[in-house]
């Protein structure tokens, strides 16, 4: 029998989270004040200001990279509506309200070659969620699993919710990126945030998750708890580098903190 899921909002952040985010922002602005007084002293070469004169375009390299992703999903992509789909959107809609989100977000299906992949993104006001056709699929086809589709949902609406996708969040912790693991781990701990949205939103859909492992056909068929005890014979300083350098958590840790939401997912 499924444990009984009582969530609140105030649990649904990764105890984590909200410091590695801290620690990135203070990295990236140490590394502005830092550059900006290596050129007043002149402390660098040439080679060395083209460099950092090239980080601060990193605004404008951003923003068309947004502007280009939104253009590029909303003219090959099929726009969710009370129309279109509207059992779905009807979801969207009673998640937005539940999440006490000012607008709903955009949601947009798209034909991407067989990829099991979702994202969310903002380009300045424009909230906005792609979900590939093959994830989308499994709540219309042989499983005909809506909460899966809505678990999925609800994680992408949690980095809405939570700014993850803002401009301002993106370049306040670009810096962190660069330096190996940091920036890594706060992706984590983000991830674990929006899976504990999407378990406060739709707790039934915790265990599909594991389709993005097994895939579409065989997801069902996969034991969960199996997957999670798979956690215990992974160590090795191998297997911990191959989770410090990912921006998602690996597999076991993932699942063990979505069917253990009383215990923190474990970052490292």
């Amino acid at each position: 029998m499924e444990e009984e899921i009582s969530l609140q909002m105030k649990d649904l952040v990764h105890p984590k989270e909200k410091i590695l985010y801290r620690l990135c922002v203070l990295i990236t602005i140490v590394g502005v004040i830092g550059s900006i007084m290596a050129i007043i002293l002149g402390l660098v070469d040439k080679e060395e200001m083209q460099t950092i004169m090239g980080g601060f375009a990193i605004i404008f390299v951003v923003i068309y990279q947004l502007g280009k992703m939104y253009a590029k999903t909303q003219v090959n992509s099929i726009k969710l509506s009370k129309r279109q789909f509207p059992e779905v959107y009807e979801i969207i809609e009673d998640f937005a309200q539940k999440l006490e989100m000012k607008k709903i977000p955009e949601v947009y299906v798209v034909q991407q070659g067989g990829v099991l992949n979702a994202f969310a993104a903002t380009f300045f006001s424009r909230d906005y969620i792609q979900i590939n056709i093959d994830i989308f699929e499994i709540a219309y086809r042989e499983h005909k699993d809506l909460d899966a589709l809505s678990f999925v949902i609800g994680h992408e609406m949690g980095h809405i919710k939570m700014g993850h996708t803002k401009l301002k969040y993106i370049l306040l912790t670009f810096a962190s990126n660069l330096i190996p693991i940091v920036g890594a781990t706060l992706s984590r701990a983000r991830e674990y945030t929006c899976d504990r949205h999407a378990s406060y939103l739709c707790p039934q859909g915790r265990k599909s998750l594991v389709l993005l492992a097994a895939g579409k056909h065989m997801y069902k068929n996969v034991d969960v708890e199996e997957v999670v005890k798979q956690g215990q014979y992974q160590k090795g300083i191998f297997q911990w580098f191959a989770n410090a350098t990912a921006s998602h958590p690996v597999l076991a840790k993932r699942m063990k903190a979505l069917m253990d939401l009383d215990t923190p997912g474990r970052l490292f």
